[in-house]
């Protein structure tokens, strides 16, 4: 059946439409040509606000180049019609010259046309395979359509409402149909390519563009496979000299049960960094493959190493999916263990380079029909194993044999392509062999050390090698034969062969080197560091191009590689280049004589991820839609700040700059509830900070506002540290005000310093200061009101009134509470997926005024919802799941239903929980007097004993002077000892003193003199 589809008809109908829309102002939008344009724009750019309106105007230019691409094409299918492309470049000019009287204004319209254009030339890639195709035709007409709709629209919108104040105060209205006409044309764009996908694939094998040769690292999988292999690392192809510790592990883990059935075994690999466990490991996994449905490799060496590799393996699974991973990725750990303690099938787990078997216990399965496999340092974790294969250095035999192979190795690197067939292996004979023996034994025995040596001196006869190690002093003295397993210093001989490395590579090699030293041990991502190549002073590879790079014969990595300083692997996620530990180690060390080298190195790596770390929201917005692409960055991002802590000395000029990306991934710590790297990176932000001068006072309070927000979740331990931050940065907020002048100050500037006030304000409503705590909390939610930009982040809104209406609870008044409260929530219900976290904060919070009302029935129903709704999204072991199940079993006892909520205290109390020594104290007692109620006392009386020891003990440290204990009901101060995002069911029921300074604080929330400013900050300081 033919088609009825007339493209050149459809376009009419499409441009008369539009043109019907302008009305009157239709003159306004002049048939131009893309040069044209381009002229007319910067003219009106110059005429109105110069270097601002090109600013944008230069942004946009880089897509609109694509687009008239995009319109060239279109215009060759559409050939009657040239008013098609002229339309096109006219509505764009006429909407830039409108907006170009209004600064701001124009930003935000070029930003808006820049992501709209940037969709639609994604169809550039298809106008060449498809240029008549009737599916191709309907979608760049819609497309265009769209995007000349959206133009047209925001012409209307600037021409109805001339008047600035006006334009702010209703932007929401040309932003909704910003939001729809992006929708549309990615629904168009998304449709188009499901009906073409099949014949763009043809097409491109039929052009000899074989799918194999643009993505050379994809696997397809069925969405739940029956049998996966999921190691990041390539087989050693020179695995040699440990047979017998691999097959130790083997029959480690073959031994049948006590009635002959098998069960879950765990071997541990143990011994001396370098010593070759990696390896080991590595060659199980694929010698061994055909014996596992299930091959999972995970490097443990931190919790974020972990949670990382399981999102990954966890997606081939089908267990989840990326918006899953990205709401709560460490439910993702808990998840996998479940499934793989399910599995009714042979599975292998391998954990390398364990440091803490706390790290490890959460993805560690003790049921099923599975092995693990952990490799460590740490004598201690066979405690946890069935059995331990202790890796001990090579004998005097394995050794020197290990020795020559790899000099016949590296010399094999070294040469070029034509010569590789010669004959460069030292001979073996016994002059050789002996010095080999000799040689090996300098180095004890320890394979990475021997791996080094070898790839270094490669071409130097070996006696000549035996003299320059006996030079640098005994390697022997490091490690007895028959000692314990402890770290070996390697700095003498690896000294001397850095020595020659720094001497044969490439300035630009040897930074490489340093930067990978200071990266993440796990391996960093080739896109990270191509991320630099855009950078003159980042472009460390010294390659010209990728493809340079990629070569081995031509790139400056070869003699890195030869040397066995740079390891690469390849995985789904593309290549990435390893360093082991010690040698990271050895670099730093050596680093440290020379500050200059150590500082170029650390502002090279802390560069590079800056370049590719997702910035944080300039308002402190959550951004959950960016926790996939910083857990891949994250880890780098610790090991740099470990650097930091280690090597201050040699850092001296560090600035606001490595503060913000610290701050930013604390921030995504906080949001992802990783509390301990939250914590302790924004504690380094603070540290960095806190030495800065105030003419950064808007940077230095998102640093400060953030790490009081990561404290705060604490409970008292950490409350007066949080207040204290937050005070700092409300200051630096108001600094800022102050010091920029009414004519500078933006929207933006205004909305944080809202946002400070609110941060305040629950600062003093965590401490149960509730009273004290509602005008600053009014003030900022007066401001998020009125404010454009929290209009256009409407997930920033909500949380204000929530916490006016968690005030008035404080405070006794449950009408109004429960009033502003349940509106919130049906507008919150209305906007948000009732799964994400801000919906089921707003449940929490309305579940705990309802308890504190008294009204229990309805309290229970929301605290049930939260519940499942936070098991199904964050795990049963997680905080957030731990303090919805309290506040459930608060309301059970409460509604008269002991034995239920004593078994859901049990259960919490059991399992890991996340809770703090706060919240754990607060549980403990709750269950006792559960207990007591249902005459348990001798299982009540211990727990409440412990709970009141801790209570006293977290009093005395760390509540205020002023705060007297005797003073406070003991459930209530039980409930005053856990943070307010704890939940808390005794809102109303009592109050604490109040903090005596706060009355010049709060009154600066209705005065805005200066001298009222000066005379808090004096009070502060």
């Amino acid at each position: 059946m033919s088609s009825t589809f007339n493209f050149n008809k459809e376009w009419e109908l499409s441009l008369e439409k539009q043109l019907s829309r302008l009305g009157k102002k239709r003159r306004q939008v002049c048939s131009l040509t893309y040069d044209d344009f381009n002229i007319r724009v910067n003219k009106a750019s110059e005429a109105y606000s110069k270097s601002s309106a090109l600013t944008s105007i230069h942004k946009l230019q880089r897509v609109l180049d694509q687009l008239n691409t995009f319109t060239k094409a279109i215009t060759s299918i559409v050939q009657s019609s040239p008013e098609l492309t002229g339309f096109i470049w006219g509505s764009i000019q006429a909407v830039i010259t409108v907006a170009s009287r209004f600064t701001n204004l124009l930003a935000l319209i070029t930003d808006m046309l820049y992501e709209l254009a940037s969709m639609v030339v994604q169809l550039n890639r298809y106008l060449d395979i498809f240029p008549e195709s009737e599916e191709m035709q309907q979608c760049t007409r819609f497309l265009i359509d769209d995007f000349v709709g959206f133009s047209i629209s925001a012409l209307s919108f600037f021409n109805k409402w001339p008047i600035y104040n006006l334009l702010r105060l209703f932007w929401s209205n040309i932003d909704k149909k910003f939001e729809a006409t992006k929708s549309n044309i990615s629904k168009h764009y998304t449709q188009f390519q499901r009906v073409r996908q099949l014949e763009v694939d043809l097409t491109l094998i039929d052009s000899s563009k074989k799918i194999t040769e643009i993505l050379p690292t994809v696997k397809i999988l069925p969405s739940d496979p029956s049998k996966l292999f999921e190691v990041p690392l390539i087989r050693n192809p020179h695995f040699s000299e440990r047979e017998d510790e691999l097959l130790r592990v083997r029959d480690s883990l073959n031994v049948s049960g006590s009635n002959g059935v098998k069960e879950q075994r765990a071997c541990l690999l143990q011994g001396l960094g370098g010593i070759g466990k990696t390896a080991i490991a590595l060659e199980y996994a694929y010698r061994y493959r055909d014996e596992y449905n299930y091959v999972f490799w995970i490097p443990a060496e931190t919790n974020l190493d972990i949670t990382n590799a399981i999102g990954k393996i966890s997606l081939k699974l089908g267990l989840t999916s990326p918006e899953t991973i990205n709401k709560e990725p460490q439910h993702e750990v808990e998840r996998f263990r479940y499934w793989l303690e399910g599995l009714t099938t042979s599975w292998l787990l391998i954990l390398d380079n364990v440091e803490d078997h706390r790290v490890v216990s959460p993805v560690w399965s003790q049921a099923g029909l599975g092995h693990v496999l952990l490799t460590s340092q740490k004598s201690e974790l066979a405690q946890a194993c069935c059995s331990t294969v202790l890796v001990r250095p090579l004998d005097e035999v394995s050794g020197p044999r290990f020795f020559l192979k790899q000099m016949a190795i590296a010399q094999s690197y070294m040469l070029s392509p034509s010569n590789q067939g010669s004959n460069v292996l030292h001979s073996a004979d016994d002059e050789n062999q002996k010095l080999a023996q000799m040689i090996s034994a300098e180095l004890s025995g320890i394979p990475l050390a021997i791996i080094f040596i070898a790839g270094n001196f490669s071409t130097m006869p070996l006696d000549a090698i035996l003299d320059d190690l006996k030079q640098y002093g005994l390697f022997t003295a490091a490690v007895a034969p028959d000692s314990s397993t402890v770290l070996v210093h390697y700095g003498k001989p690896f000294g001397k062969t850095w020595d020659i490395a720094e001497n044969q590579l490439a300035p630009s090699s040897i930074l490489l080197l340093h930067v990978l030293a200071m990266l993440g041990s796990t391996g960093v991502s080739e896109a990270i560091i191509f991320a630099g190549q855009q950078d003159p002073d980042l472009s460390i590879f010294g390659a010209t191009s990728r493809g340079q790079y990629a070569i081995p014969a031509n790139s400056e990595l070869r003699g890195q590689w030869s040397r066995h300083l740079v390891e690469r692997q390849s995985s789904d996620g593309g290549a990435y280049l390893l360093m082991h530990r010690v040698v990271q180690k050895n670099i730093l060390e050596r680093l440290k004589a020379r500050p200059d080298a150590f500082g170029k190195a650390f502002d090279a790596a802390f560069k590079l991820l800056l370049r590719v770390f997702p910035k944080q929201s300039p308002v402190q917005a959550p951004q959950n839609d960016l926790w996939q692409t910083r857990s891949l960055i994250t880890p780098h991002i610790l090991s740099l700040c470990t650097v930091f802590e280690s090597y201050q000395a040699c850092l001296t000029a560090i600035g606001i700059d490595f503060a913000e990306m610290v701050t930013a991934a604390s921030g995504y710590f906080w949001e992802a509830g990783l509390y301990g790297d939250g914590s302790h990176t924004s504690d380094i932000a603070v540290a960095i900070c806190d030495k800065l001068g105030n003419h950064l006072s808007s940077k230095k309070a998102n640093t400060y506002a953030i790490s009081s927000a990561v404290r705060l979740v604490h409970g008292i331990s950490s409350r007066r540290k949080a207040q204290d931050l937050a005070k700092k940065a409300l200051h630096m907020r108001q600094h800022h005000l102050h010091t920029q002048g009414s004519e500078s100050v933006t929207d933006e500037d205004v909305t944080c310093w809202g946002n400070a006030w609110n941060d305040v304000g629950w600062t003093l409503l965590d401490a149960g200061s509730y009273q004290e705590s509602l005008e600053p909390l009014y003030l900022a939610w007066d401001q998020r009101k009125s404010s454009v930009l929290c209009q256009r982040e409407y997930n920033h809104i909500p949380n204000s009134p929530m916490n006016v209406a968690v005030a008035l609870a404080g405070m006794g008044r449950y009408d109004e509470a429960i009033a502003l409260a349940t509106a919130t929530v049906e507008k919150v219900d209305k906007a948000f997926d009732q799964k994400c976290a801000l919906s089921q904060e707003v449940h929490f919070y309305l579940a705990c005024i309802l308890v504190s009302a008294g009204r229990y029935e309805e309290a229970f129903e929301e605290a049930r919802n939260v519940h499942s709704r936070r098991v199904e999204t964050f795990g049963k072991s997680s905080r957030p799941t731990s303090d919805a199940a309290y506040i459930l079993a608060t309301i059970e006892h409460k509604r008269g239903n002991m034995e239920p909520a004593a078994s859901i205290l049990k259960m919490t109390i059991s399992q890991p929980n996340g809770w703090t020594r706060e919240t754990k104290a607060r549980a403990k007692y709750r269950l006792g007097i559960i207990l007591t109620d249902l005459q348990r006392e001798k299982e009540a009386a211990p727990l409440i004993k412990s709970a009141q020891d801790s209570l006293a003990s977290l009093w005395a440290l760390y509540a205020e002077p002023w705060m007297e204990l005797t003073e406070v009901d003991e459930e209530i101060a039980f409930d005053l000892l856990a943070a307010m995002s704890s939940g808390r069911s005794t809102l109303g029921k009592g109050s604490v003193r109040s903090d005596p300074r706060l009355g010049i604080l709060l009154s600066l929330c209705t005065l805005d003199q200066d001298k009222d400013w000066l005379a808090w900050v004096e009070s502060i300081s």
